[in-house]
């Protein structure tokens, strides 16, 4: 069996179309349920505590620095916190 044999086979058995296939986004496996989780988890525990800073993000949720610090800057792009200043936000009313 030749190469082109080999690829027709496969693409038979995955049925794949003999164009190939469109290019696809790629994510990790639970990657956008593992962010929305951790989003709520953030939310509520801002929401209890009623101010966080990404220090408290590292502590709690062992996050790294820069990580914690975009995540709630992101939170706060979106309207879901409201920054307090350099670094404290609330959740939003």
């Amino acid at each position: 069996m030749n190469l082109g044999q080999l690829i027709g086979e496969l693409r038979m058995a995955a049925d794949v179309p003999s164009g190939g296939l469109a290019p696809q986004p790629v994510h990790v496996d639970g990657r956008r349920n593992r962010n929305s989780n951790r989003r709520a988890e953030i939310l509520a525990f801002a929401k209890e505590r009623g101010e966080i800073s990404a220090g408290d993000l590292v502590q709690i949720f062992g996050m790294q620095m820069g990580n914690a610090t975009m995540f709630l800057s992101n939170l706060a792009r979106t309207g879901e916190l409201k920054r307090l200043g350099r670094g404290r936000y609330e959740v939003s009313r």
